[in-house]
């Protein structure tokens, strides 16, 4: 299984490179985030597959690079020659494996979470991440449009005679995927865990902080939350054939990650415990 052999080597180098971009601390808390964003049965199920599990973690790798080349402008090499690089790259992935293209979006908007969190502006970052992607969507579909031959898997909703069945087919199919999962085995304990950790995290917070500040610091993961779980999940609701099974939703791993992404900012002393 040669093309399975390289596939891991590939995943490797996405690792690095996820944790590049989540920040330069090289702390547990951080390699517990990158495992959870990479190694989830979403995606660790394409390498299964012999002869696309190669490309399908190429797709994953050029996602992050883009990522990792938006971050990189940010930091220090303030040149519009990092946006392309983020374009192209994400334009590859997009070539190689769509729904991995996601990837991009969630690791983006964990990224713009952070700065928010620092203090920092972000209003001009989330412009110039929405271009990079807007761009190379934009540059893919041409590229469909002139050089190959329409499929009906590439088409939207919108093109067919009813789109809201066609959404709410493919969020019942969703749906379905994510509860045979985690509705079965042992991950209902591990929800029920995480719930009561949220409870006794929210009621430590009404205690040593004003009311106000514990309400928006109660609701603000729920929000994160929600907003990945659409950046990653919600562009498979606007094609005409979404969700073909579990392999699709490789970027399901983000929506878990960032609940141990919010930990670093949390002063609850327990917090590396309920992270593992």
């Amino acid at each position: 299984p040669l093309s399975q052999i390289i596939s891991g080597i590939v995943l490797f180098g996405t690792c690095i490179y996820t944790q590049k971009c989540l920040g330069k601390e090289n702390d547990i808390l951080t390699s517990l985030v990158v495992c959870v964003a990479i190694f989830n049965p979403f995606l660790i199920a394409n390498l299964l597959y012999l002869y696309d599990s190669l490309s399908m973690m190429v797709a994953l790798f050029f996602s992050v690079l883009a990522c990792y080349f938006s971050i990189r402008k940010i930091e220090k090499y303030p040149s519009i020659k990092w946006d392309f690089y983020a374009i192209l790259s994400l334009y590859v992935s997009f070539g190689l494996y769509q729904p991995l293209t996601n990837m991009f979006l969630g690791l983006a908007f964990l990224i713009l979470v952070k700065m928010f969190l620092q203090g920092v502006k972000i209003c001009h970052t989330f412009l110039r991440v929405i271009t990079i992607y807007i761009s190379s969507v934009a540059v893919y579909f041409i590229t469909i449009y002139f050089y190959f031959q329409k499929s009906d898997r590439g088409s939207l909703i919108f093109s067919t005679s009813e789109p809201f069945l066609e959404f709410s087919y493919n969020f019942q199919i969703l749906y379905s995927n994510l509860a045979d999962i985690f509705l079965n085995g042992f991950y209902p304990y591990i929800i029920a865990f995480c719930i009561i950790s949220y409870l006794v995290f929210v009621l430590t917070s009404l205690k040593t902080r004003p009311l106000l500040l514990s309400i928006l610091m109660a609701v603000l993961p729920f929000l994160i939350v929600l907003t990945l779980f659409i950046l990653t999940l919600g562009p498979f609701m606007l094609l005409e054939r979404g969700l073909g099974g579990y392999r699709m939703i490789p970027s399901a791993g983000l929506i878990l990650a960032s609940i141990l992404f919010l930990m670093r900012y949390i002063s609850f002393p327990p917090r590396i415990l309920i992270a593992i």
